[in-house]
């Protein structure tokens, strides 16, 4: 018996006498029992409000709550999911509502999934809902699985599984006929990332409707066929209500102990189940399992503070046979640490321009130097100072910050991703940023930050991109040398020229493999039995070095222990993820909030060497009116402006000999390698770098060819490279900082089976 419990019998006899006297006309004696009965009532109701589960209010209603379930449509939105009794006038039937997002007000039903009871007599069964918590996030999992008695080809199979389908305001629902069969089928769970599915079935034991566990595996956009989970089933005891726990368990409930109770055992990393299975203790689990009650349907809240389950606990109305079961929860944040701790790493570095540089490509171009600088930081956590103990070790370098995990008292209202805003005044810049950072509450380690933050005194115009200096090109040519993105090039890869167009030595053909590419046209020699593909060079492409071409195929070709290929496509990463990085620099964020034009220029270089008289420009016409990439029509040569006479009412025609251009290098090759590569980045940013596609009507991209001396001290293959300047309409002085996020942050945004690429 329980402390309160005995307080609460001790002074009941007190209590009947005491409140039937008038307190102020009583004797010194009633009033001494007065205050001790009144004292002992509040010991006793606040002792056991302590020491109980806490009904869920906002959840029970007269009838049956069975089971709930949590579904975030964003970092901040809950809608709350529960199964009911009694609708419909039949105190059997059950059925599927969902709340408003964040703080429960009302439960609705549910268009798409929700029936109508024509007859009272009819028992229509919708229920336990379950949601991939993963991926609701991004936007990339948006359905669940419920549980439902409906007819299915006009045939009644008992409960089934179905598949709920969200599209917005739509929501539609299918039966899985991969796990569903004629029997009871019931109390599906998902995995995070939703495929892998448990769920409880009597398919083996129809006729005494003893219930095992099953497993199904998502492959393909299919489900497995279902296998028995021998380590959870027992020979005559049921098991079913399974959830996939937050914490690396599965929670279920069974009736091996007599009544029905909540065990869990732990799975490994495939969601497998594999230790020992243990029935919920009292010490970590206070309150949930109690001796003559059943407790089914656990769960936990998003963000894993809170653990709900279902039980008929409370004493049933004889009259009312439906008041039976009703949601539970504990409060369970003590079990995950009471905060998380978040290293930050923070340097401050000056930005200046580096005309000391012994490389004379080097000079001019900004350089960062870390300082020495005294900063505050004030650090809120979702919106509230107080929740975050915040110890420093420096002004410049480590700050490891405490937040409060458990930031709701209500189960709805406990989100998953939480928000931390960084403000920091660095002194020696004179000003100060604020920084957001989304984070997931489930990583398991310490999580960290990286911000690097450069100040800078005057306005910054102009933004190069960091690239080595590597081979681009193939002697003569201008399609760039790339495997991983060969396939958004204009030109024809050199892999496509020599890999798919190949002379048929072997392979016997009727009809040559091409037709014609850069380099080669393809023709029919007919031998004396079978016909065959060959190939020969045209005349104007004598400048492309084919046999270069293989070499770099077959890997031959290196530069710094790397493939010319490798380097190529390492380099063309490295400029995706460098205007990622752009996009959200703060002087080219004013230029966007003030929408001024943003200038990219993208250069092709050419070594210094002469171009045969008869070699031209085999590829395609290149029209310069309908190309969002522009090419100059005039180029500075010994300092005088010079007209580009290869450039006719902005057209490149297809067969333009590359002579009569200049004699150090060849301005045409290096033009088509700017614009080849131009369009290539275009291509690539647009699809993978949002800010710039949102932007792009304001972008203006212009390719400009350069070449090289021969004094420059470097190989001629590295002088075939490529350059990207980013230029700036900056009207004025701006001092501001730049935020950088760590590259390993996104190890930490999702836990591994959440990740999405």
């Amino acid at each position: 018996m329980r402390f309160g419990e005995i307080v609460f019998r001790n002074f009941s006899c007190i209590l009947i006498y005491a409140i039937s006297t008038n307190y102020r006309t009583a004797p010194l004696f009633n009033r001494t029992l007065l205050r001790i009965t009144l004292f002992s009532i509040l010991l006793f109701f606040g002792y056991s409000l302590l020491n109980s589960a806490i009904p869920y209010s906002k959840v029970n209603t007269k009838f049956d709550d069975r089971a709930i379930a949590f579904r975030g449509n964003n970092y901040t939105d809950i809608e709350t999911w529960k199964t009911v009794g009694g609708k419909g006038g039949n105190p059997f039937s059950m059925a599927l509502e969902r709340s408003n997002s964040g703080a429960i007000q009302s439960f609705q039903t549910i268009d798409g999934i929700a029936r109508d009871q024509l007859i009272i007599e009819d028992v229509i069964l919708d229920g336990s809902a379950a949601f991939p918590y993963c991926g609701i996030y991004d936007g990339g999992l948006n359905w669940g699985v419920f549980v439902s008695n409906r007819l299915y080809g006009g045939k009644d199979y008992d409960n089934d599984i179905y598949q709920i389908s969200l599209n917005g305001t739509n929501i539609s629902c299918e039966r899985i006929n991969e796990v569903s069969s004629e029997y009871w089928d019931d109390t599906p769970a998902l995995s995070s990332d939703g495929n892998t599915m448990f769920f409880s079935s009597n398919r083996n034991n129809p006729l005494s409707g003893k219930t095992d566990m099953f497993l199904s595996v998502k492959q393909s956009g299919k489900w497995s066929s279902p296998a028995k989970v021998s380590i959870i089933n027992t020979d005559k005891y049921n098991e079913l209500s399974p959830f996939i726990g937050y914490d690396g368990y599965l929670y279920f409930s069974s009736d091996r102990g007599g009544d029905y109770d909540i065990w869990r055992v732990s799975i490994d990393n495939s969601c497998r189940p594999a230790g020992t299975v243990e029935k919920l203790s009292e010490e970590q689990f206070p309150y949930v399992n109690k001796a003559g009650s059943n407790e089914f349907s656990p769960c936990f809240s998003i963000g894993g503070n809170f653990f709900i389950f279902s039980s008929n606990r409370k004493p049933a109305d004889t009259n009312d046979r439906t008041r039976d079961y009703d949601m539970y929860y504990i409060d369970y944040s003590n079990q995950n640490g009471l905060s998380k701790e978040i290293e930050i790493k923070l340097e401050v570095r000056q930005i200046e321009r580096d005309y000391e540089s012994p490389d004379a490509l080097s000079k001019g171009l900004l350089i960062a130097k870390e300082l020495e600088c005294e900063s505050d930081l004030e650090i809120m956590y979702n919106s509230d100072p107080s929740n975050v103990d915040r110890a420093a070790t420096g002004s410049v370098g480590d700050y490891f910050i405490k937040t409060k995990r458990k930031l709701a008292d209500l189960p709805e209202l406990d989100f998953r991703y939480r928000e931390l805003v960084i403000n920091i005044d660095a002194k020696c810049c004179g000003t100060s940023t604020k920084h957001t950072l989304k984070y997931d509450t489930f990583c398991d380690s310490m999580l960290g930050h990286k911000v690097i933050f450069a100040c800078k005194e005057e306005a910054i115009d102009t933004i190069p991109f960091v690239i080595d200096t590597i081979p681009f090109f193939v002697t003569g040519y201008w399609c760039p040398s790339t495997d991983k993105y060969r396939d958004w090039t204009l030109c024809s890869s050199l892999f496509q020229i020599m890999e798919n167009c190949p002379p048929s030595r072997k392979e016997v053909s009727f009809e040559p493999l091409c037709d014609r590419n850069e380099v080669f046209s393809y023709g029919i020699k007919p031998p004396i039995v079978k016909p065959k593909t060959i190939r020969k060079r045209h005349p104007g492409a004598a400048c492309i070095d084919t046999r270069e071409m293989r070499k770099l195929l077959d890997g031959e070709l290196m530069v710094n222990d790397v493939s010319y290929i490798d380097a190529v496509d390492n380099v063309i990463y490295s400029l995706i993820e460098q205007m990622k990085m752009t996009m959200e620099n703060p002087y080219v964020n004013l230029t966007r909030e003030e929408n001024r034009k943003i200038r990219i220029e993208v250069y092709g270089w050419t070594d210094w060497r002469a171009i045969d008289k008869s070699c031209e420009y085999t590829g395609e016409t290149i029209d310069l009116n309908n190309s969002f990439v522009k090419i100059d029509t005039q180029a500075i040569h010994w300092g005088k402006p010079v007209t580009k006479k290869y450039i006719k009412n902005g057209i490149i025609e297809s067969g333009t000999r590359f002579v009569g251009q200049w004699r150090s290098g060849n301005q045409l090759l290096s033009d088509l390698r700017a614009y080849y590569i131009a369009v290539l980045l275009d291509e690539l940013w647009t699809k993978k770098v949002p800010k710039y596609k949102s932007y792009r009507h304001n972008i203006e991209i212009v390719a400009i060819g350069r070449s090289i001396s021969n004094t420059r001290g470097v190989s001629l293959a590295a002088n075939r490279s490529v350059d990207v300047m980013i230029r700036l309409d900056q009207r004025e002085k701006l001092s501001e900082f730049t935020v950088e996020l760590n590259p390993d942050v996104e190890k930490w945004l999702w836990k591994p089976d959440c990740i999405h690429d």
